[in-house]
């Protein structure tokens, strides 16, 4: 028995952590996504519930694409170079005219 974790569900449904775990609290016209919480409140699936889970609400579940999410890593984005501006020099304010 296979046990997927969130972002492998996240991967195999194709939508938002958010969704996920709305699913798992359970709807109105929806039971709760079957899941087991472990040590330290990590919480994981059991793949043949989640099919079932899936396949009773009509839902598509690819189970290639969960198990690749944790295979595949995305490089975040390049960091800015940062580049120093040329310092202006300050303005001198001009001397007062004295009143006669």
């Amino acid at each position: 028995m296979a046990q997927l974790n969130i972002k492998q569900i996240m991967a195999g449904f194709n939508t938002s952590d958010m969704t996920v775990y709305t699913w798992r609290q359970g709807t109105a016209t929806r039971r709760a996504l079957p899941h087991n919480v472990g040590e330290g409140r990590r919480v994981s699936f059991d793949e043949p519930e989640v099919k079932a889970w899936a396949k009773e609400y009509g839902l598509k579940f690819d189970s290639a694409a969960a198990k690749a999410a944790n295979s595949v890593s995305v490089p975040g984005p390049k960091p800015k170079k940062m580049v120093a501006k040329k310092a202006t020099p300050a303005k001198r304010a001009r001397p007062r005219a004295k009143a006669s």
